[in-house]
């Protein structure tokens, strides 16, 4: 056979060209050159993929990324902090925007209104639900004199946060928990009436009736023996929580 000595190497031409064997780029990618198994002479092709590999301009990678889910990284303690912050009139930026447009909208000042005044106007409006929990910053800049009143901010907070870690961890051995951790708003206005805060206005613990009796059952399944905390008594929380975290971890 004429080209039997070309047919004993690792792999076949694609094809002869006058008498020439012709092998394609991802052919001698794999099996190296043909002189390895003694073809001395012969041509190289490549295909129309070799020659234009595909490639991706800003708008397919953005796409790309866009359809793919978000990572949300849930911390529970970092969460609650945050919502304990934003109660506090500690953290939540507020645009300006929302401030002109609610003074031109207006709303009820009075204590027992003004929550759910504004709420009102943040729902109806274009600003989203974020800033809700933003109420009280929101007050701030209206010029109203009312808050959610602690002593020692710093000692309050830490003892708050120390207990629910407690809190935390009890929920998460539950059984037959449900399977989400109860609201954020709920559990923070809980610690704050429990820990002794003062409020100048009315904040309500959860909106919809139907739902407050189960919360209260869970809160009651997980809470640590209520007691009233003052400036002088939040020291020794970090000492009940470490010895309480010890006897559940």
């Amino acid at each position: 056979m004429e080209y039997e000595w070309i047919l004993t190497g690792p792999c076949q031409p694609v094809k002869f060209d006058d008498n020439m064997p012709v092998y394609t780029i991802d052919q001698l990618e794999i099996y190296g050159e043909p002189c390895n198994w003694g073809v001395c002479a012969y041509l190289v092709t490549s295909t129309y993929d070799n020659e234009c590999k595909p490639s991706s301009d800003w708008k397919f990678e953005q796409d790309r990324l866009g359809s793919l889910r978000p990572i949300h990284r849930y911390v529970r303690q970092k969460r609650f902090e945050y919502t304990l912050y934003q109660l506090l009139g500690f953290r939540g930026s507020v645009p300006m925007e929302l401030i002109v447009d609610l003074r031109r909208y207006g709303y009820d000042a009075r204590p027992t209104h003004v929550w759910e005044s504004i709420r009102g106007f943040i729902k109806q409006s274009e600003y989203g639900n974020i800033y809700y929990n933003r109420i009280p910053s929101i007050m701030h800049m209206m010029g109203l004199r009312m808050r959610i009143d602690v002593k020692n901010n710093h000692a309050f907070i830490k003892s708050i946060v120390d207990e629910f870690r407690v809190v935390n961890a009890r929920f998460d051995r539950l059984e037959d928990k449900p399977k989400y951790f109860p609201n954020m708003r709920f559990i923070a206005l809980k610690f704050l009436h429990d820990f002794g805060a003062k409020f100048d206005f009315d904040i309500p613990l959860i909106r919809t009736k139907r739902k407050l009796k189960p919360l209260e059952i869970i809160w009651n399944s997980i809470k640590l023996p209520q007691k009233k905390y003052d400036e002088g008594s939040v020291n020794s929380v970090a000492t009940r929580v470490d010895g309480e975290l010890g006897s559940i971890l």
